[in-house]
């Protein structure tokens, strides 16, 4: 009997307990996240045209679900190819394909000296040759066959000015034009270590 009065007892205090943690969860749920962006969709007249396109660009092969739709998994966001006709079909009104000259479509790349070599033949309109870029990368833009704007990019390669010793108290006033890249933070020191406002140029990268 007493055996039977204990299982009871602790079978009592584990729902309570249950409860109580289901509670409190209730009243520290964390919200939801914010979106993901996951997939850009390109509305195009001709899918073959830019599938065939972005297969050259990209080196790999499409993921096709039909004739009306085919997507690139390139290892972080996916690029997705689908019909006008099809998007005025099921969302009347909706795009207006091969129209675009607002939005970017942005390529890490490993090389882009060598990319830009490569795709000589494929690319027809370029709008930038390789060229380093005051927020530190290098890069190289071009349109797709419906005029899309892209860019290849990379990290650019660093160069530090040569600053004689005797000049490193005066980073406030060096004169930065040979700096290809502003990969580093420059400001003059005071005579405490911290820094000190300038009105020479503050430079920071962030990429």
């Amino acid at each position: 009997m007493n055996s039977l009065k204990s299982l009871i007892c602790l079978i009592v205090i584990g729902a309570g307990a249950l409860l109580v943690s289901l509670h409190r969860g209730a009243n520290n749920s964390q919200p939801q996240p914010n979106p993901v962006l996951m997939n850009t969709c390109l509305i195009t007249p001709d899918v073959n045209r830019l599938v065939n396109f972005y297969e050259g660009i990209l080196g790999m092969k499409a993921q096709r679900s039909g004739d009306e739709y085919a997507e690139f998994r390139t290892g972080v966001g996916v690029l997705a190819i689908f019909s006008a006709d099809a998007q005025e079909k099921y969302i009347p009104g909706s795009a207006d394909a091969a129209r675009n000259r607002s939005a970017i479509l942005e390529f890490k790349v490993t090389d882009v000296d060598q990319e830009y070599a490569r795709l000589q033949p494929l690319v027809t309109i370029w709008v930038k040759k390789p060229t380093n870029q005051p927020w530190g990368t290098r890069s190289t833009y071009f349109r797709d066959p419906d005029g899309n704007l892209v860019n290849l990019y990379m990290r650019a390669k660093r160069k530090f000015p040569s600053v004689p010793h005797r000049n490193l108290q005066r980073l406030g006033s060096f004169d930065f034009s040979g700096i290809d890249m502003p990969s580093v933070l420059i400001s003059a020191g005071g005579s405490d270590g911290r820094m000190q406002h300038s009105s020479s140029p503050t430079l920071i990268a962030s990429f």
